[in-house]
């Protein structure tokens, strides 16, 4: 959400009803429960949609068995 803040891609009434949300609000978790809902879905679709599935083998190269020239 800081994200979506910062890029400005949420509206300014939305910001400004956050902001007296977050005036009256003490609890940093219960803040955010109702910032999240605050905040409509369609902001968030495409951050959601990025996830890419990748099929195969996957292979984990580890660098401390990688020899540089300077080990030789």
């Amino acid at each position: 959400m800081i994200e979506l803040w910062q890029n400005g891609e949420i509206p300014a009434n939305i910001s400004k009803e956050a902001l007296k949300l977050s005036k009256a609000e003490s609890d940093e978790l219960q803040l955010f429960s109702v910032l999240y809902d605050l905040v409509p879905d369609r902001y968030f679709a495409g951050r959601n949609q990025k996830k890419t599935m990748t099929e195969g083998e996957k292979q984990v190269i580890l660098s401390c068995w990688l020899k540089t020239e300077e080990d030789n």
